[in-house]
C-alpha cells in the first residue's frame, strides 16, 4: 500500500506525533483508502501501523529498492514483506503485488476468498530472480492481475530449505526439470498443481511461446468456475437469430480490423476461411482451413480486436447442467491435448473437471449420476457416461502419472461391468439398479474392450521395451487390468477390496494372441 506522506514522518519523529496522525483511527483509514496495491483491499489498519513503523525505522541513507516512487523518492507501495528480516524478501517488499511471506495468514487468505496460491521462490543470488522481479513483480499491471486472482506468498529459499525442497520435488515431477526462480501453483491445502520456473512476462519475449500474463489469464479462465465441471451448451439462438454471438460477415470484419491495416485484414480473412457469401447461411463460423503458426502468432492482435467487438454482442443463454458422459469426453481432450501440446494449464482443467465427477456426481452410496444441476446430482448414470468417464480417467492418467485417476478409472471400470454387462454378451444401456424393471438392449452399444494406452512406469522393465502399458477401458475385467504391451511383458499389481493379487499377463496383440 502506499502511504499518506506525512505517516512514517510522524513515527519518526515520536510516539506522541504518532499518536496525533493515528488518531482518530477514520482519520488514518481516510489518509490510505485512496492508496492501495493495484487490485487489492485497503490492509486493516493494525497493519497499515506496523508498515507505517517499519518504513519510518529502515537504516539512514538506505534507499527503498522499488520503480515506484514519488517526488521524494519514496515507496509508493508497501507490502507485508517490508516486516520480514531476509534480505531477499526486504528486496520485494516494495512491489506492487501483494506479497504474503510463507505462513498460514496466507493459506487462509487462499481459503477465505476461494482462490489459488502463486507461490514464488528465490534468492538474492539469482540472477534471473532478479530479472523477473524487475519484468513482472514490478509491474502495475501483472500485480493487479495477480492481487485480483491469486494470493502470492515469496519465499527466500536459503532462509526456508524444507519448503523449497519440497515444492522443487514437486517442479520436477510435474515438468522434467527444476531450477530458480521458481513458479508454483498450490491450493489452499498447499498442494501444488502447476509448477515451472522462469516466464517472460508476455508471450513472445525472450523467445517464449507463452509468457507469464497469459499463463496467469488461462489458470484465471479455467478456475474462474468455481465447479470445475462443464456446462453442457449454449442456446443456438441470439437476439433471436441462430448462431448470432458466434458469426461474422466479410464486411464486418474488414470494418472492425481496418485500424491495423489492410494487408492485416487481408491475412485474416484467408487464415480463418471467410468468404463473401459466407460458409454458412450467409455468415462465416471462423476456423483454420490450413493451420499456419507463423500467421496464427501474426493475427493475436486481430483476434484480440474481435474478441473485444464480440463480448458486446448479446449473450447466449447457457445451459447450466453438467452431464458425466460430456465432462469425461472433455477430460480425455484436455488430458491430450495437454500432454502432446505440454500446455499445463489444459491439464489442470481436465483434473478439475475429474474431481467435480468424481465427489459432486454421486448419489446414495456412491453411485456414479448422469446429470447435476442446481447443486444436486440426478439421475443414476447410463452405459456412456461411466464409458467416457473411464476413458477420461486414464487419459488424465497419462498426463498427470496421478495414481488416483488410474485407481478410480479401475473402481469406475468395475461398476461399469457389474451394472450394465450382460451374461449372453454385449452391453445394456441401463441398469435395473437405475430404478427402472426393463433393461433396454442396444445392439449398437456391443461395447468391445478398447485397448488404451498408458506410459509403463515400471523402471524395472528389460532393456528395450517400449515401457508402453495397455489399460482396458470401460467395461475391462479387474483381473485384465494392466500389462506391459512392450517386450517386458511385466504385470503389475491392483487391490480389490481388501485383497491383493497378481494380474494375469495380457499378451501383446502384435503377438495375435486373442484377450480372454
Amino acid at each position: 500500500m502506499c502511504f499518506a506522506e506525512d505517516a512514517a514522518d510522524a513515527v519518526a519523529a515520536s510516539p506522541a506525533a504518532w499518536k496525533r496522525v493515528r488518531g482518530p483511527s477514520a482519520d488514518l483509514e481516510n489518509r490510505v483508502q485512496s492508496a492501495v496495491l493495484p487490485g487489492s483491499e485497503p490492509f486493516a489498519l493494525p497493519l497499515q501501523e506496523r508498515l507505517a513503523r517499519a518504513l519510518a525505522g529502515r537504516p539512514a541513507g538506505r534507499a527503498p529498492r522499488t520503480q515506484h516512487s514519488d517526488e521524494r523518492g519514496r515507496p509508493r507501495f508497501s507490502n507485508r514483506l517490508l516486516l520480514e528480516s531476509s534480505p531477499y524478501l526486504l528486496q520485494h517488499a516494495h512491489n506492487p503485488v501483494n506479497w504474503f511471506p510463507w505462513g498460514d495468514e496466507a493459506f487462509a487468505e487462499a481459503a477465505r476468498l476461494a482462490r489459488p496460491v502463486f507461490l514464488a521462490i528465490g534468492y538474492s543470488t539469482c540472477h534471473w530472480c532478479h530479472v523477473r522481479e524487475n519484468e513482472s513483480f514490478a509491474d502495475a499491471e501483472i500485480a493487479r492481475f495477480l492481487n485480483t486472482h491469486y494470493v502470492a506468498v515469496k519465499v527466500d529459499r536459503e532462509e526456508r530449505p524444507d519448503i523449497d525442497a519440497i515444492y522443487m520435488s514437486a517442479v520436477q515431477q510435474l515438468t522434467g526439470s527444476g531450477g530458480w526462480p521458481m513458479s508454483v501453483w498450490p491450493n489452499a491445502a498447499r498442494e501444488p498443481f502447476l509448477a515451472g520456473s522462469y516466464f517472460p512476462p508476455r508471450d513472445g519475449e525472450r523467445g517464449a511461446r507463452l509468457g507469464f500474463v497469459s499463463l496467469l489469464n488461462g489458470l484465471s479462465d479455467i478456475l474462474s468456475d468455481a465447479s470445475g465441471g462443464f456446462p453442457s451448451a449454449t442456446d443456438a439462438d441470439s437476439k433471436g437469430v441462430e448462431g448470432r454471438f458466434f458469426v461474422w460477415s466479410e464486411g464486418e470484419i474488414r470494418h472492425e480490423l481496418a485500424s491495423l491495416g489492410e494487408a492485416t485484414s487481408t491475412r485474416f480473412l484467408e487464415h480463418y476461411g471467410v468468404r463473401r457469401g459466407g460458409t454458412w447461411q450467409g455468415s462465416n463460423i471462423l476456423h483454420v482451413p490450413q493451420p499456419d503458426e507463423q500467421a496464427w502468432a501474426a493475427l493475436a492482435g486481430a483476434r484480440a480486436r474481435l474478441r473485444e467487438v464480440r463480448a458486446r454482442r448479446v449473450q447466449t443463454q447457457r445451459d447450466e447442467k453438467v452431464l458425466a458422459s460430456w465432462n469425461g469426453l472433455m477430460i480425455s481432450a484436455l488430458a491430450q491435448a495437454g500432454r502432446i501440446l505440454d500446455h499445463a494449464p489444459y491439464v489442470l482443467a481436465a483434473a478439475r473437471a475429474a474431481e467435480f465427477a468424481l465427489t459432486r456426481l454421486r448419489g446414495a452410496g456412491g453411485r456414479l449420476q448422469r446429470c447435476y444441476t442446481d447443486g444436486q446430482a440426478r439421475q443414476n448414470a447410463f452405459l456412456d457416461d461411466h464409458v467416457f468417464l473411464v476413458a477420461g480417467l486414464i487419459d488424465l492418467y497419462e498426463a498427470t502419472f496421478e495414481p488416483r485417476h488410474l485407481r478410480e478409472a479401475l473402481l469406475l471400470a468395475e461398476a461399469t461391468e457389474d451394472l450394465f454387462a450382460d451374461p449372453a454378451g454385449g452391453w445394456f444401456m441401463t441398469s435395473p439398479r437405475a430404478g427402472k424393471p426393463d433393461r433396454t438392449r442396444e445392439a449398437c452399444l456391443r461395447w468391445r474392450r478398447a485397448i488404451r494406452h498408458i506410459a509403463c512406469p515400471d523402471e524395472r522393465a528389460a532393456p528395450g521395451c517400449l515401457h508402453r502399458r495397455r489399460a482396458l477401458a470401460a467395461a475391462c475385467r479387474p483381473c485384465a487390468v494392466l500389462t506391459c504391451g512392450g517386450t517386458c511383458g511385466a504385470a503389475v499389481q491392483h487391490e480389490r477390496g481388501a485383497a491383493r493379487r497378481r494380474v494375469p499377463r495380457l499378451h501383446c496383440p502384435r503377438d495375435r494372441a486373442r484377450l480372454a
